[in-house]
């Protein structure tokens, strides 16, 4: 047990707190020689940026943001729609772009397998649910057998804060660790770690969710098992930070890798953990976004309320359907809304708009195809929302446009039932 888990720990709000400033860390004393070589890299890769723009405040020593974390164990919580941090990103995925920069060992199952987010796979055999050091099913990171520790370094595909820790052990038993621990290195602050989760137990052959506070934008994560042993996932849930946002030309507002997040989903979205509708990403029907079907016209609206990288104006939509042949939806909603922090937790309030004009709403949406719609709306907004009628799959949806300028009017937007109407009178 550590030292945070053992000997009167500083608790407020049902978070225990954690020193980050405690010299006498095991883990760093074994490892010292590789952690000294992954800072060095991490110092150089920052040296040799060609990025532009970036404003990167730097905490000074003994700032209580860099020195202090807490963490919250969710025994409550058996699957991610029950935490806290169910809508946020999975900053450590590999649909972010992140990938495993480091790792002591993964003689059994590679550590890339723990920022996969494809669909698991079943042992189907007797003999592979009891050995779990089996060939051809491995789902996770498994190291060799008399390994004291075990560690990997993920490099975040973007920056975040993180506000959520996932670590699942589904399908090990015998190989499970006894404890895991969490740093983070800090993206404004090369060099320095900060811990994320000390020491802690976790239950084998299941999820292990941790709520954690720390404010400071991480680059990279760093897990390690106490014995080496085994992993199958480890989600890292937060807040995306990017390095900046291109305010002087189109973007897809609508982009995880700029921020954006699935805030609201329909009962029973499949694969909904995921946030498949807007990930770049279309290898199957698997990466996509479908709802189930609605059998009574009088069932809630399935609508999925996407939170914008930034305030913005859209200028078109794209709706790929993608791999559903006989599930794509006959048509489609697209409303938007300017949500502030007044009324971000009330729904009532919130006003939401059409994005798309009538005859698009009733234009068929066509199965395994890319449909571009134009939107418009010409005043900034914060959320979108999709509804499709009346139910079925979308691939991805994607909204270009660009950031808002508070010192930069909004041109108006024409509507293509306008334009005809204008094309008819200048025909008189």
């Amino acid at each position: 047990m550590s030292k945070a888990e053992n000997n009167a720990p500083d608790i407020k709000d049902g978070f225990i707190y954690i020193d980050n400033n405690d010299e006498d860390d095991q883990f760093f004393k074994d490892h010292i020689d590789a952690m000294n070589r992954i800072s060095a890299t991490i110092l150089a890769d920052r040296e040799n940026s060609t990025e532009e723009n970036i404003h990167n405040p730097q905490p000074e020593d003994g700032n209580d943001t860099l020195n202090r974390s807490s963490y919250k164990r969710l025994d409550a919580c058996y699957n991610l729609n029950d935490t806290p941090f169910a809508t946020k990103i999975d900053l450590a995925a590999d649909y972010q772009g992140s990938y495993i920069m480091y790792v002591s060992d993964q003689t059994f199952g590679s550590a890339g397998n723990i920022i996969r987010t494809d669909v698991l796979k079943e042992k189907k055999e007797l003999w592979e649910i009891e050995n779990e050091e089996a060939d051809g099913w491995q789902n996770g990171w498994l190291v060799k057998r008399h390994e004291p520790s075990a560690f990997a370094v993920v490099q975040l595909g973007v920056g975040g804060i993180v506000s959520g820790i996932d670590i699942d052990l589904t399908g090990y038993n015998q190989c499970a660790p006894t404890t895991v621990s969490i740093i983070g290195h800090l993206r404004d602050s090369p060099g320095k770690w900060v811990r994320l989760l000390p020491q802690v137990f976790v239950d084998l052959d299941s999820h292990n969710f941790f709520e954690t506070r720390n404010p400071n934008i991480c680059s990279h994560i760093q897990v390690t098992m106490i014995p080496g042993s085994a992993i199958t996932r480890l989600r890292v849930y937060g807040d995306v930070v990017p390095l900046f946002i291109p305010i002087d030309r189109t973007i897809n507002l609508a982009s995880n890798l700029y921020g954006s997040q699935v805030i609201q989903k329909p009962v029973n979205i499949l694969r909904g953990e995921i946030p498949n509708i807007i990930l770049d990403r279309a290898y199957s029907s698997h990466d996509g976004w479908i709802c189930t079907r609605d059998k009574n016209s009088n069932n809630i609206p399935q609508y999925t309320t996407i939170k914008l990288a930034t305030k913005g104006i859209i200028d078109r939509f794209v709706v790929d359907t993608k791999h559903f042949i006989g599930n794509a939806p006959q048509s489609i909603i697209i409303q938007g809304s300017m949500i502030t922090d007044q009324n971000v937790n009330d729904s009532e309030s919130v006003q939401w708009i059409n994005l798309i004009d009538e005859d698009q709403i009733r234009h068929n949406i066509y199965p395994n195809m890319i449909h571009i719609i134009s939107c418009i709306h010409s005043e900034p907004i914060t959320h979108i929302r999709v509804r499709p009628i009346p139910d079925g799959g979308i691939q991805q949806l994607v909204a270009k446009g660009k950031v808002f300028l508070q010192n930069k009017l909004p041109q108006p937007a024409t509507s293509s039932k306008r334009k005809r109407e204008e094309k008819d009178k200048k025909g008189e």
